[in-house]
């Protein structure tokens, strides 16, 4: 959620189906009044979480509270930046001009984290690793160039399905935009706005929205080109996007509210009566960089419009030249909220391969059984197995952690250990293979983890229920369900998730890759 004004918030599931309003501390959730004193809010995955006086509570999308607030350092008379984490870890970061804080989502409670005295720069918050300070001349592990390094980080996100990371810098009374490779750290794209600000972001494969005045405009992140673009009738206060870029709300100062769709439509396909066109703002002329350093001064005045020129649209912005961002089309991967984190728990390097060796030993417990069901020897190992793995109960070891982060009910947990134990352990591919008695079929699907975990029929269908698209391990990426009929459709764990369930840290991962 991006929130410019304190007149107005306006926040969007990341589905698009659920629209927060706040106005005049009033939050109201697709139009039904929800709470009063709110000072600012967001959607979380489902649920509503609104910052009121010295609290943050939650409600779920039927206007029903959940839980108990949480007391939080925020008065009514502060100025109040929040971003939150739609898709993934349920995280809320808070910012005052007193102080930075996290609000999480742990076992259904909500925890805050103090991260000390607010700063000059925005801290950007990644999901599942927390909020991303500024240390010197980067944030986290992102460097800024080196003509904005003296500049302010202002916004900034995780988009394009988890593989880029966007800072918005402010420098010498402009802005720009740059577009870092999230797992190596290279700047894939930088893009000058000027004196146009970034409205909101989709975390898909959708567009950031640019905005300034009474302008809006569709910023195609991989060209650094505005795609399309709006002009209304009033200044534009606040805007909202869905996920995927398909659904925007917007707000302007006179508290008009707009649904557009994708290209900022109208929903009926027409003209909307807010829109007005009138000249278009003069475009800046595009920097380039030669051998990291700044071009002429210049280069950077905007370029007069002649008359053998088309017009351009209103938000033209100048994409600096350097190498375009490569994302994947394939399958999409699951946000960096399922990367390991740089605190991945509380176990010690020999407790942790302790921890593994359990793990793997009741898996290789489960598969002799499903081998020999009626051999007693593998029963009994089965039961050592089960009493070794169960004295981590009280312990913090990467799979508790998924599971409190991911909401994982415990068939949801065993389902996850059994789809990605292949890939940690290649010695039970043979079993697991042995198991599934047909070539022809995957290695994982869902009658093998029904096997391994022994659920009767009945139990099946808690299982397929588990592995529906929004069932946690489907939904926030944990567990992918190949093409074909269910239950044989291939069940496969990305890596990431499989470096985080064996409690490797984020850093020593993003230095291989």
């Amino acid at each position: 959620m991006v929130a410019p004004s304190a007149q107005s918030q306006v926040a969007l599931s990341a589905d698009g189906r659920h629209t927060l309003v706040i106005a005049g501390g009033v939050a109201s959730l697709d139009g039904v009044h929800l709470a009063d004193g709110s000072i600012a809010g967001a959607l979380v995955d489902g649920a509503v979480w609104l910052v009121r006086d010295g609290e943050v509570a939650r409600w779920d999308l039927t206007g029903a509270a959940i839980g108990a607030p949480v007391a939080v350092d925020v008065g009514t008379g502060d100025v109040v930046q929040v971003s939150a984490t739609r898709i993934g870890a349920r995280e809320l970061l808070i910012e005052t001009a007193r102080a930075a804080m996290i609000v999480r989502e742990r076992a259904g409670a909500l925890v805050v984290d103090g991260l000390g005295v607010r700063t000059g720069d925005r801290r950007v918050l990644i999901a599942g690793r927390g909020a991303l300070d500024r240390r010197g001349h980067a944030i986290g592990a992102y460097q800024l160039p080196a003509n904005l390094a003296e500049g302010r980080v202002v916004s900034g996100a995780l988009v394009l399905d988890g593989a880029a990371v966007t800072l918005e810098i402010e420098h010498r009374g402009g802005r720009s935009l740059v577009v870092y490779d999230a797992r190596r750290g290279q700047i894939r794209n930088r893009v000058r706005l000027g004196d146009a600000v970034v409205m909101a972001t989709t975390e898909r494969r959708g567009p950031v929205v640019i905005g300034k005045d009474r302008h809006l405009a569709l910023l195609d992140l991989k060209t650094g080109q505005c795609t399309h673009e709006r002009i209304f009738a009033a200044p534009v206060a606040a805007v909202a996007a869905s996920a995927n870029g398909e659904r925007f709300i917007v707000i302007d100062r006179t508290g008009s509210v707009l649904e557009l769709t994708a290209g900022l439509r109208d929903v009926a396909g027409g003209t909307s009566d807010h829109e007005v066109r009138q000249e278009p703002l003069e475009p800046e002329v595009a920097e380039h960089e030669v051998d990291g350093q700044e071009g002429d001064a210049e280069s950077e005045q905007a370029a007069p419009p002649t008359e053998e020129r088309p017009a351009p649209v209103a938000l033209e912005v100048a994409p600096v030249e350097v190498a375009p961002l490569q994302v994947a089309p394939v399958v999409e991967p699951p946000l960096l909220a399922l990367r390991p984190r740089a605190r991945v728990s509380e176990l010690s390097h020999d407790e942790r391969h302790a921890f593994l060796d359990d793990a793997f030993e009741l898996v290789a417990s489960w598969c002799a059984i499903a081998l020999s069901r009626e051999d007693a020897a593998a029963r009994s190992r089965e039961t050592n197995a089960l009493a070794r793995f169960q004295r981590w109960d009280r312990t913090v070891t990467p799979l508790s952690e998924m599971v409190d982060d991911f909401d994982l009910s415990p068939l949801a947990a065993m389902t996850l250990l059994v789809a990605a134990a292949p890939k940690i352990w290649g010695e039970l591919a043979r079993p697991y293979g042995a198991i599934a008695g047909d070539p022809a079929r995957p290695l994982v699907d869902e009658m093998l983890v029904a096997a391994l975990l022994e659920l009767p029929r009945t139990a099946r269908l808690d299982l397929a229920r588990e592995l529906d698209d929004r069932a946690p391990l489907v939904r926030h990426g944990l567990v992918s369900v190949g093409r074909g009929i269910r239950p044989f459709a291939a069940l496969d764990v990305p890596d990431v998730v499989v470096r985080r369930l064996t409690g490797e840290a984020f850093d020593d991962a993003a230095r291989r890759d």
